[in-house]
């Protein structure tokens, strides 16, 4: 059992910091990147990287969300079917998704300057994003949890190095930064896809019945994963399609700070769950009196040093962009107070949210999560009109703060605990 939790501990911290890397690439090449790059090449950027998040989304059709909850009930060789039968899913997508491309590329081309061979790449892109996808699915189900952040390190290493390279040995400008990002994961990609084939997790034996199976299982759950792209990428899209990019690559660069307080909110979060679980386990009502009143002192500390270091990092992210961001950022400043409030929101909400997960009423919180996404779009879209791009930065910290506030209030109904001295009824 000891030896269990040990490994449990070691495995998350690594899950956690591979996370925290692959999602900190951006951030990580900002300082250096800001002195060869205009803001509008980082809009461009920026949106050339919406665009691909929602094509990886759209590949697989969802039908690689089903392979996790089989691995262990199926034999390798049952198990091989499913994911050759997933990939060919991929292939038949990525081939309709060229099809469009090539019959409809001058709209995007129009739109955010992106030439038909970036529109072809960011289809073959979500294609080899998916043999990766599958690939760390698989590590993570074996438990190998050091293979995987090696893995997943070394494919941010080489997307760094190559598009410093490209960048700011090459020159190449915008397309340097597109080119890095498509050459490391087309390479990961192709090597996910030979290890899977070497080590017979992939097999071509097309089956109906497992195609339907499968989308059948993964459709329903895109418009909940679709929810997060609306919320996180959509007011990029708004902001290049109403001001222009420039502007987009402020927006994005001052939301680049979000970060500092998501990655500690996560992280918390990750860590305090288990003990909210083990907490409200206990059968004996006094002890589990206890035990919530514990919970709530917890959580109303934890908020309270959110806040406060939230402040910090608004000190300390303006000092950052001050002397270490290019000059010609500094209008990202402004958007950095929006970021990092609304990423404290969603700390909060990420405080609350687990006690819906242990009465398991997740069916009302998709119906939360999903509608506050559209909303947020039709709020960033109208604010953006009324008060230009800093309005995107508006309906971010509201739709934050509103999904908080729903959450808490869904958190109290389902599973009461006494957070203002008193109980629901």
């Amino acid at each position: 059992m000891k030896y269990l939790k040990s490994s449990l501990l070691k495995n998350s911290i690594i899950y956690t910091v591979t996370d925290a890397i692959n999602k900190s690439v951006p951030f990580l090449i900002l300082p250096v990147l800001s002195y060869y790059l205009t803001p509008k090449d980082y809009g461009i950027i920026t949106n050339y990287n919406v665009i691909l998040s929602i094509i990886i989304l759209l590949v697989p059709l969802g039908a690689n969300f089903i392979l996790p909850t089989i691995f262990y009930k199926l034999s390798k060789l049952e198990f091989s079917h499913y994911v050759g039968n997933v990939f060919f899913v991929g292939l038949l997508t990525a081939a309709v998704l060229l099809i469009i491309v090539l019959l409809g590329h001058s709209l995007l081309l129009k739109q955010f300057d992106f030439s038909l061979q970036l529109q072809l790449g960011i289809v073959v892109m979500g294609l080899s994003t998916l043999f990766t996808t599958v690939h760390l699915s698989i590590l993570r189900l074996q438990e190998k949890a050091t293979f995987f952040g090696i893995y997943g390190i070394l494919q941010s290493g080489v997307n760094i190095g190559l598009s410093l390279l490209l960048v700011v040995v090459l020159h190449r400008n915008w397309e340097g930064r597109v080119e890095g990002i498509f050459y490391s994961t087309i390479l990961f990609g192709i090597y996910s896809l030979y290890y899977l084939y070497k080590n017979k997790y992939v097999s071509i034996v097309i089956s109906k019945k497992i195609i339907i199976e499968c989308i059948l299982f993964g459709l329903p759950l895109i418009p909940h994963v679709l929810s997060f792209w609306l919320r996180s990428s959509a007011d990029r899209l708004i902001i290049s399609s109403l001001i222009g990019d420039a502007e987009t690559g402020l927006y994005a660069t001052g939301f680049q700070f979000g970060l500092l307080v998501s990655f500690l909110t996560v992280s918390f979060n990750n860590a305090f769950s288990p003990h909210i679980y083990k907490s409200l386990s206990v059968s004996e009502s006094d002890l589990l009196e206890q035990n919530k009143a514990k919970l709530v002192k917890i959580t109303y500390w934890v908020m309270l040093a959110l806040g406060v270091i939230s402040l910090f990092f608004v000190v300390f992210s303006n000092l950052f962009l001050d002397y270490i961001i290019s000059p010609k950022y500094a209008g990202a400043k402004k958007y950095i107070p929006y970021a990092l409030i609304s990423q404290l929101f969603q700390g909060f909400y990420l405080l609350f949210v687990n006690y819906i997960f242990v009465v398991k009423k997740t069916k009302a919180l998709a119906v939360i999560t999903i509608g506050c996404s559209f909303l947020q779009v039709l709020f960033t879209y109208g604010f953006v009109v009324a008060f230009g791009a800093i309005g995107a930065a508006y309906s971010n910290v509201l739709i934050s703060f509103l999904i908080f506030i729903l959450v808490l209030r869904l958190s109290q109904k389902v599973y009461p605990m006494n957070w203002f001295g008193f109980k629901s009824q």
